[in-house]
């Protein structure tokens, strides 16, 4: 319990204020020392959790810029594979163009060979039509000889015959003549 004491001001009347027994005093320190190490401690982790944020915000940060040094590192690789790469590509792009052209003209070329095939063609109908009709011709002049030979050979065989004739009877003219004398 607490103990009063009368405190005198400059007048006859005081306060009266209790003053604290041991135990109170005691427990009034424990108390104190309770908070001042609560505070301490929270202070102390406090500290300790800021330190193992900001620790782990610059290992963050330094893990951040290692992945941004290795990823810009890794663009620009990639950056470097892709010109060469688009460069490579250009120089395909042309050959394709220019194989392109060179197949054009040899289509041209081609064409130009079909019609010349297609003329030459037209042309060897033609020829052929003409062999036939020559052919035919020829036949018919063959006929037409054959015909005239055999006309020839009866003919010439009528001349023989007649001059046998004309012969004979020569002789049987001369024969009879010679009788009659």
């Amino acid at each position: 319990m607490a103990s009063s004491k009368k405190i005198a001001s400059g007048g006859d009347t005081g306060v009266m204020i209790d003053e604290p027994t041991k135990a109170e005093r005691f427990g009034r320190g424990m108390i104190a020392i309770v908070f001042v190490a609560g505070g301490i401690f929270g202070a102390a982790l406090g500290t300790g959790l800021a330190s193992y944020i900001l620790e782990s915000e610059f290992t963050y940060q330094r893990s951040l810029r290692e992945y941004l040094e290795e990823t810009n590192t890794a663009y620009s690789y990639t950056n470097e594979a892709l010109e060469k790469a688009s460069t490579r590509l250009r120089a395909e792009v042309e050959k394709y163009q220019s194989a392109q052209l060179r197949l054009s003209q040899v289509e041209e070329m081609l064409k130009g060979t079909r019609n010349a095939i297609a003329e030459s063609v037209k042309e060897l109908k033609a020829s052929n039509d003409e062999r036939d009709l020559v052919k035919d011709r020829l036949q018919h002049f063959r006929s037409a000889f054959d015909a005239t030979e055999r006309e020839l050979e009866r003919t010439n065989w009528m001349r023989l015959k007649k001059s046998w004739t004309a012969e004979i009877l020569k002789e049987r003219n001369v024969m009879r003549s010679i009788e009659t004398w």
